[in-house]
């Protein structure tokens, strides 16, 4: 009996890149410590999805992959309209990606809109409630974020109304 094939090394996913027969890459969004995010597309169902994907130096790390798939047990059970909301974690057998999908928010983050924003005080309030709300329903699963700031939260269409909290990737 002939040995199985070795696992391939990992290699940075590029634009084009169909994993697991799913979710085609389409564009670069964003390069974090960990990882890098891609918009996507589900070429089933043509939902637009962010994918984003441990760097191949860390894939092979089991503490790094350990803390991926343990973000995404926690993200998969949250539902709040207050959250990204997290599709699946999957590893892509050809390419040896690890990564995670979520809803794609089409927006901006709030960081990069805190110069040109012209809240009421009703609208402030009423952001922090949604991410406080949010923030709750995960913390009545037992995710703690650890990294709230402007730039993980996501305001689709540009609106405060619409805010959700991105980016559980040091969650605890």
């Amino acid at each position: 009996v002939p040995a199985a094939a070795p696992a391939p090394e990992p290699r940075r996913i590029r634009i084009g890149d169909v994993l697991n027969h799913i979710f085609e890459v389409r564009r670069f969004i964003a390069r974090g410590g960990m990882g890098e995010v891609f918009e996507g597309i589900n070429v089933n169902t043509e939902e637009r999805v962010a994918i984003k994907v441990i760097l191949p130096h860390l894939a092979a790390e089991p503490s790094v992959q350990a803390m991926f798939r343990k973000e995404a047990r926690t993200l998969t059970r949250l539902s709040h309209p207050g959250l990204v909301q997290y599709r699946v974690l999957a590893q892509e057998p050809q390419l040896g990606a690890l990564y995670i999908v979520t809803e794609y928010i089409d927006g901006a983050n709030l960081s990069g809109q805190l110069a040109t924003l012209k809240p009421t005080t009703e609208d402030l309030v009423s952001l922090l409630r949604r991410l406080a709300e949010g923030l709750a329903a995960a913390h009545a699963l037992g995710a703690i974020h650890r990294d709230i700031s402007p730039d993980n939260v996501m305001l689709e269409e540009g609106r405060l109304d619409r805010a959700k909290v991105i980016d559980f990737g040091i969650a605890k």
